[in-house]
Order: structure tokens, then sequence, then C-alpha cells
């Protein structure tokens, strides 16, 4: 793992956590679009409904409120804590859930606009929402990490163009060969040997910007976690 790369990426994550914690109107904007999906994500899956109800919204906008606001939880949130910042994020979605449901059972209120309110007890479907757009961030910080790298290097991009071609459009290499033009089979078999690699060292450096006090054992499984969670 490069030092410079992950010094540049270590940055960007937690210099924009404390920004946001201090009051920062720019890191709080950027703290908002990255972290946005993740939790209309989980209410929607939380309440069976669409990420763009109503009621997701007015839930989203409570959690931004509650962690912005000054002595928020935001300001508590410790680098190093178990868990890194996963778990904390988790833990204000849940607690504004609860306190909503229960403003929603004193109101007796069992609609949400035309649609029954479901609520997931056992948080098994909140918490699958929760996991997979948490490791969708994690490998697109993985992938930025792989172009920062990248950056002046030729084939280092092709690794990254060999990589997309084959995981994310699905071609074989034999096509991928074929509209490159300007490599043969066994050089694209070889850019995806390695592409593979430094994808896993990249997905590794990202993770250990997350969980700093795990081992390096403890880190490979937290990604094999991620990957499976796709």
């Amino acid at each position: 793992m490069a030092a410079p790369a992950m010094t540049r990426f270590d940055s960007t994550r937690w210099s924009l956590v404390l920004g946001a914690a201090a009051a920062v109107p720019r890191d709080q904007e950027e703290f908002g679009a990255r972290y946005g999906p993740l939790v209309r994500g989980y209410f929607a899956a939380r309440w069976r409904v669409s990420a763009q109800h109503e009621r997701v919204a007015d839930a989203s906008q409570e959690v931004f409120l509650r962690i912005f606001s000054p002595d928020g939880p935001l300001t508590r949130v410790e680098r190093d804590r178990p868990g890194g910042f996963r778990p904390f994020l988790r833990g204000v979605l849940r607690n504004v859930a609860h306190e909503l449901e229960r403003s929603d059972r004193r109101r007796r209120t069992t609609q949400l606009q035309t649609e029954e309110m479901v609520v997931d007890h056992t948080e098994e479907s909140p918490s699958g929402a929760f996991d997979r757009v948490w490791a969708e961030m994690i490998t697109d910080a993985a992938w930025t990490l792989m172009r920062q790298q990248a950056e002046g290097d030729r084939w280092a991009t092709w690794r990254l163009d060999v990589l997309g071609r084959r995981y994310v459009d699905g071609m074989s290499c034999e096509r991928i060969a074929e509209e490159i033009g300007e490599l043969d089979v066994a050089q694209v078999y070889r850019l995806l040997a390695a592409g593979r690699s430094r994808f896993r060292r990249a997905l590794m450096t990202v993770m250990a910007t997350h969980h700093p006090e795990l081992s390096p054992q403890e880190l490979e499984q937290r990604c094999r976690e991620v990957v499976e969670a796709l």
C-alpha cells in the first residue's frame, strides 16, 4: 500500500467528518451528499417504501439536523472507536427511527400517505440496505484511489479500463482486447490479474481508514464482507 495514497485518501475522509462537526458549510454539504444515500436507503428499507417517499425525506432531514446541531453526535465521534464510523452512523439512524415510530404510535398514525407503515423490528432488511450502500461507498473509494494512483501511467490506466470492462460490463478478455485495439489477449489477462491485486490493495487501504484498529487479517475479512454485500 502506497503511503502517499493512504495519506491522500485519509485526509479527505477524516477532515470531512471533522469539518462537518465544526459546522464548516462546504464540509457539511459534502458530508450530506456522501452519506445521504446511506441514510435514505436505511429508512426506505426499514419502512418498505421508496427512497423518494416524503416520510423518508423527513426522517433524513431530521438525521442531518441532529448530526449537525451544536454539540450534536458528530462532535463526539472518535476515529479509533470500535467498528469505526459505520456503527456510529447506524446508531444515529436507529435512534431517529425509533423516536419517529414512537411519535407515530402516539398520534395513532398508521399510514404513509396511502400506504400502510410497515416496520421491520428485526432490522434485517434495513441493516442489509445499510450494509449494501456502505459496501458501494467503500468500493467507490477504492476505485477513486486507484484512479489517483493511475494518473500519468498508461499501463495503470489500462488496468482500470480492463477491470471495468470485465467486471462492470461483463466483457470477455477476447472482446476487451478487440475493443481496446492496442492490447492482445495475453496482455489483457495479465492486466486483469494485476488489476485484481491492485484493487484488493486499494480496498485494504480504504478499509484501514475506517478501521485503523484492525489487524491485516481482520481487514481482509472486512474486505470480503464488503464484496459479498454488493
